[in-house]
């Protein structure tokens, strides 16, 4: 568990407003290729080791869940001061939307031109079905 001290303090100093126990454990499993080996340690929970780390993690409880804070030390204070002052990552704005050609064939030049050459539509109590052409019902 001594081993792990160093590396769960540097995840909690490296994110200025806390971090929930899941956003802490994926990030140490993108840095060290596993998640936190909390049951080898002999712990129940991921929460309860990390409630258990008062030297180097501070666990305060909130409505979306445990947040953890690192424990500021003489050592790390000037490390999360620099991490308060970094610039936020800003949402970058959508790129506008490139040219996107009309698909409305309806109004394009040639189709308006071949409906201009075609015979109109018979009126419609002149449009009879075949069936009605034969047994002349109309």
């Amino acid at each position: 568990m001594e081993a792990l001290k160093p590396l769960i303090r540097a995840l909690a100093n490296s994110n200025a407003g806390g971090m929930t126990v899941g956003q802490l454990d994926r990030d140490f499993q993108s840095t060290e290729g596993t998640t936190i080996p909390f049951r080898e340690c002999g712990f129940p929970s991921l929460e309860a080791m990390l409630r258990s780390m008062s030297d180097t993690v501070t666990v305060t409880t909130t409505r979306a869940g445990a947040v953890i804070y690192p424990t500021l030390t003489a050592e790390t204070q000037h490390i999360r001061n620099m991490v308060l002052k970094s610039k936020k990552n800003k949402k970058k704005q959508p790129a506008p939307h490139a040219y996107k050609p009309n698909n409305n064939f309806g109004a394009s030049s040639g189709y308006t031109a071949r409906l201009a050459e075609m015979d109109p539509p018979p009126p419609f109590n002149q449009l009879l079905t075949k069936t009605q052409r034969i047994f002349g019902r109309w």
